[in-house]
């Protein structure tokens, strides 16, 4: 957390700051992570991790079927 200062009246005239404010104990968050922070806060969609996620879930599962079926095999063996 940071103390910011924060401009509060504006001359657009000579386009500099008549009026600057400080408001304590403010979070300051870099612009990958503010996307990541809108992502999570405004319920998007975010194709790269659902694909991975997804893939992911089916390789785990064609893994645990593909044991399931050797271990079978070597017990039909015995």
């Amino acid at each position: 957390m940071a103390d910011v200062l924060i401009c509060t009246a504006w001359n657009s005239t000579t386009n500099t700051c008549d009026a600057v404010s400080l408001v304590p104990d403010v979070y300051l968050f870099s612009s990958a992570a503010v996307q990541n922070i809108d992502l999570l806060l405004n319920g998007g969609f975010d194709r790269d991790s659902f694909g991975l996620g997804f893939v992911g879930f089916l390789s785990l599962f064609a893994i645990g079927l593909a044991t399931g079926l050797v271990v079978s095999q070597i017990r039909k063996l015995r």
